[in-house]
């Protein structure tokens, strides 16, 4: 009588491999973070009554472009900013600053403030 050769036992993905997924997954999250999407959290009401303080605020980073951290690189969007948009900025007098305000003038406009009434 023949005997039974017993069953080779299948192994799952080896830890090389495995750790090898994790680490393409985390660049892929880190890379879409950078060049694509970033959340916000409005921290003033500077915004109301459009952005109230303590918003959640999802911004496409690639529609305008952004910039490759630690470099002075930038990644073209692939459109412009329009009036009346939210745009989200960090200005130049200020490292550690995230502004997020509204579009009202373009190159070339003329604004005025009267009575704390802005008019383009």
């Amino acid at each position: 009588m023949g005997r039974n050769k017993p069953k080779r036992r299948e192994r799952g993905p080896s830890w090389k491999r495995s750790l090898a997924r994790t680490a393409c997954l985390v660049f892929g999250l880190l890379t879409i973070r950078v060049v694509a999407l970033q959340a916000f959290t409005i921290t003033s009401g500077s915004m109301e009554p459009t952005l109230s303080a303590r918003d959640f605020l999802l911004v496409n980073k690639a529609a305008l472009g952004s910039r490759i951290p630690f470099t002075d690189i930038r990644i073209p969007g692939y459109s412009e900013p329009e009036r009346g948009e939210i745009l989200v900025f960090d200005p130049p007098h200020e490292d550690t600053l995230t502004v997020i305000k509204r579009l009202v003038g373009m190159p070339g406009d003329t604004l005025q403030m009267r009575d704390k009434t802005l008019y383009p």
